[in-house]
């Protein structure tokens, strides 16, 4: 992950993402924003776990979909909750290129830092509520894990710590979340994404019910309390 944890980086192929301050009641339909690394990303959202449907506009705060451009598109969507465009660039050397996504277009990121990845300046909008009172967020996005290179590498993150992020499980072929506390993952041996095709992930963290959630592919593998 990038060395300031102020800033968001990916390092491997997305596609579509966003960020919101709340969480849809289907986590199997709604983007989110990430850090990705050896992977296609499709998109990425952040928002609180309090979200309906109807409100995902309302409450999204960050959107990219990597349609050959690394713009945060929920700065340009009408009703949005975005305070400012969160818009990424590539680090170098990254070589600037994009590949096809599950749906549309997608970010490829090489293995982390040493092979380019793309990051955006802190701002609230990409940490939701996760530091405020309600400790509410939930982010979402599309990836495709061609080849883990090395322990606890990052997907999507904010930073450690406190902070949020998607990262590999140690030497594990699964993903885990960190929101607000240490990791949540699958059971060891369940939720390999290593394979080479497309998974969706979600990461809700609910300060008010004081629960974080974890789901691939539309399946919760695992949950805990936040304190």
């Amino acid at each position: 992950m990038p060395d300031n944890p102020s800033r968001l980086a990916a390092s491997f192929a997305t596609g579509p993402c966003l960020l919101s301050t709340t969480q849809p009641n289907n986590p199997t339909i709604t983007p989110m924003k990430a850090l990705a690394l050896m992977t296609l990303l499709l998109c990425a959202i952040v928002l609180p776990p309090s979200l309906r449907a109807q409100d995902l506009t309302a409450d999204l705060t960050v959107y990219y979909n990597f349609d050959e451009n690394l713009l945060d598109q929920a700065h340009i969507t009408a009703g949005s909750a975005s305070t400012t465009a969160d818009n990424l660039e590539f680090i170098a050397p990254h070589p600037g290129t994009y590949d096809t996504g599950l749906f549309g277009g997608a970010g490829y990121f090489g293995p982390g830092q040493g092979g380019g990845h793309a990051e955006a300046p802190f701002s609230p909008d990409i940490d939701g509520d996760i530091a405020g009172a309600t400790q509410e967020i939930t982010v979402q996005w599309w990836g495709r894990v061609d080849a883990f290179t090395t322990s606890w590498q990052a997907g999507v993150a904010r930073g450690e710590g406190a902070n949020w992020r998607f990262h590999r499980w140690s030497g594990n072929p699964t993903m885990a979340w960190q929101g607000g506390g240490g990791d949540i993952h699958a059971p060891a041996g369940q939720a390999s994404v290593d394979d080479g095709e497309w998974h969706h992930f979600v990461g809700i963290s609910d300060g008010v019910d004081n629960v974080r959630a974890l789901y691939i592919d539309g399946v919760e593998v695992t949950s805990a309390p936040i304190g």
